[in-house]
């Protein structure tokens, strides 16, 4: 059986973990926490990372440091996981759906043109999805010139670059990243803020815990949540840490040959991905014409795959949220992407069975 994901945990996670019980101590977060943190803030090229309980939490986190408030208006683009309408949602903010581009990311033609027509639009929040980042380096400047906050929901993209080949960390206002199961370094679940900004870490870890002025007592001068990661996490993070370069390359190689193989495939489209600063989450590709039919053959054979996320504005959840505005694109790119097996552990050969395997099931 390929699965369409499985993290890698192996016996350096199991020894670290077991080397710290040996020596009772704190298991919430502590002196490897604050490690963590800064070599993450090393690695992203960034200031500051504060380290959080999920990738969730972490974007109400980040709107609430930003300044937004109940019934203010976030945009969001229309296809994307629902932590990212939920978190908006979470803290009575408003979403504003909008449309992506070819890329697959937030069409930001539109995202200006909107911000132009309403005022009370106070963010954006950008989804780097599957480690895609926006191509105009600009608008961050845009966004501040317009006092609108700029958040980019970067789970899917650690290790990604922007267009000046800077990490993506620090493009931003605040960048969140996930470490749940299936990102490319995992704690079972955690995530972290990135900034460049004093100001805003020093929000963020009030907020994360309970609105603490500094651990250790028990005032609180503003709100706060309980959002607090553990060492246990933090140990394995690090662990995995080690080997990010090379789970970067390996990434990028799976997405390569995948392409090589299925790039003259009838029936089979990728979007366009540049493997310079682009780290692939997951390895997309998109079939018009029985895409479902596909994933149910693969899965007789044995090969697990995932549809993409639904359009936002098509889930139940959403429903108050519909704009007037047509949502073209994400409709079509849901209906036709498809996730394929994405782990760190396939080789070239299991790649290539994969492929041939989609080759024969569409030709027939």
């Amino acid at each position: 059986m390929i699965r369409q994901y499985e993290p890698v945990i192996g016996d350096k996670e199991r020894e670290a973990v077991n080397e710290y019980m040996k020596d009772p101590g704190f298991l919430t977060e502590y002196k490897r926490t604050a490690e963590f943190e800064q070599e993450i803030a090393k690695y992203l090229e960034v200031k500051h990372c504060v380290v959080v309980n999920n990738g969730t939490i972490s974007l109400s986190l980040a709107l609430m440091a930003l300044g937004v408030k109940a019934g203010d208006k976030v945009i969001v683009p229309n296809l994307t996981m629902i932590a990212s309408i939920n978190a908006i949602r979470f803290i009575g903010a408003i979403p504003v759906l909008v449309d992506v581009d070819e890329r697959l990311l937030l069409d930001l033609t539109k995202v200006k043109q909107m911000v132009m027509l309403d005022k009370t639009i106070k963010a954006v929040m950008f989804v780097s999805l599957n480690g895609r980042h926006f191509l105009d380096a600009d608008f961050p400047k845009w966004c501040k010139k317009y006092n609108v906050a700029l958040l980019d929901d970067a789970a899917q993209a650690f290790g990604s670059c922007a267009i000046d080949g800077k990490k993506i960390a620090g493009q931003c206002d605040i960048a969140s990243f996930s470490f749940s199961m299936p990102k490319i370094i995992t704690t079972g679940q955690g995530g972290c803020l990135t900034t460049n900004s004093d100001k805003l870490a020093q929000k963020l870890r009030r907020l994360k815990d309970f609105g603490r002025d500094c651990g250790g007592n028990d005032s609180h001068k503003e709100f706060g949540i309980n959002s607090k990661f553990t060492e246990l996490q933090a140990i394995i993070g690090l662990t995995q840490l080690q080997s990010i370069e090379s789970r970067v390359k390996v990434k990028k190689y799976i997405y390569n040959r995948y392409c090589t193989n299925l790039q003259d495939v009838k029936g089979v489209k990728f979007v366009k991905t540049d493997l310079q600063i682009t780290t692939p989450w997951f390895m997309d590709v998109f079939v018009p014409i029985r895409r479902d039919k596909l994933i149910e053959e693969l899965k007789k054979r044995d090969i697990g795959s995932r549809a993409i996320y639904p359009a936002l504005h098509t889930q139940g959840t959403c429903k108050d949220f519909i704009p007037k505005e047509k949502l073209h694109n994400s409709l079509i790119y849901a209906s036709e992407g498809l996730w394929l097996p994405s782990s760190l552990t396939l080789n070239g050969s299991m790649i290539d069975s994969i492929c041939d395997n989609i080759k024969e099931i569409l030709n027939g």
